[in-house]
């Protein structure tokens, strides 16, 4: 079911196009990738964390299956990092509208090694995965007015230990101020 010939013309205009990634089989890439420049890199710079490893190189895999174009291609995250929107080392853990329910058979590769650059450019705290580690990370990223071009999506609710506004993500959060975590 997978076109070769389609699969061919874009593995050539990847290579040609994107220095950085590699290929072993039309079906097999890795990109290697690091924000660069914008409000990453100025946060990144006053030692933000995690700003400071969004500009730091990484690795992610790109599997094409059987089902392409008609079916998202699988991302697996390879370098540790604290990103609401990735787990690193599980298949399909980078949360990208587009190798989701935003797939459309007309886009391609390179949609989604573009896809993977804004994911360190502009994270979205809002759509953070339901682990300690994307939820932190999405506490700061909110509080440093991110993602900066894209609306929110999250939930505000009032902390009953302290009163202060918490940004509820999934089901849970926790109040910054006094510690409080609060589960709806």
């Amino acid at each position: 079911m997978v076109d070769e010939e389609l699969l061919l013309e874009e593995r050539e205009y990847i290579l040609k196009n994107f220095p950085r990634v590699t290929s072993s089989s039309p079906t097999l890439y890795e990109v290697s990738l690091r924000a660069e420049g914008g409000r990453v890199q100025e946060l990144a710079e006053e030692g933000v964390w995690p700003f400071t490893q969004y500009v730091k190189w990484h690795r992610a895999k790109i599997e094409v299956g059987y089902l392409y174009p008609f079916r998202p291609p699988a991302v697996t995250w390879l370098t540790d990092i604290d990103h609401p929107n990735i787990i690193p080392g599980r298949r399909g853990k980078v949360c990208l509208s587009i190798l989701g329910k935003g797939w459309r058979p007309s886009y391609r590769l390179s949609a989604v090694i573009n896809g993977l650059y804004f994911l360190l450019q502009d994270p979205n705290p809002y759509s953070a995965y339901p682990n300690k580690r994307c939820k932190k990370a999405a506490m700061v990223l909110y509080m440093y007015g991110f993602p900066l071009h894209r609306p929110p999506t999250g939930r505000w609710v009032k902390c009953p230990g302290c009163s202060n506004d918490v940004l509820i993500i999934g089901n849970e959060g926790r109040c910054l101020r006094c510690g409080k975590r609060i589960v709806l």
